[in-house]
């Protein structure tokens, strides 16, 4: 089974010990995601360490810790399948959609 990881998962991960933690730690499944999340999550990255009280360096080893099982798929390698995904996802988030 593969599942996609979306931004909001990943944030999960980072700020507390979780299920959703360990489940990107001791991977269950194939995980995927686009390859901006990284972007984005980096985006954060000082709200996201004052929240969790780390170092620029416990957050970038976190931040490979939970994204080291996630396959990064580029836009090119998904982009042909965005309508199907608009269609699936008509009643969510448009910013989920990729």
């Amino acid at each position: 089974m593969i599942l996609v990881v979306d931004t909001n998962i990943v944030f999960a991960a980072l700020l507390k010990k979780s299920t959703t933690r360990r489940f990107l730690l001791e991977p269950i499944s194939t995980y995927c995601s686009p390859i901006h999340l990284k972007q984005e999550i980096l985006n954060y990255e000082e709200e996201l360490k004052q929240r969790i009280r780390l170092s620029k360096e416990e957050f970038e080893e976190l931040f490979t810790l939970v994204t080291e099982h996630i396959i990064f798929v580029s836009k090119e390698d998904y982009e042909k399948e965005l309508s199907v995904a608009e269609k699936l996802l008509q009643n969510t988030d448009h910013g989920d959609i990729p």
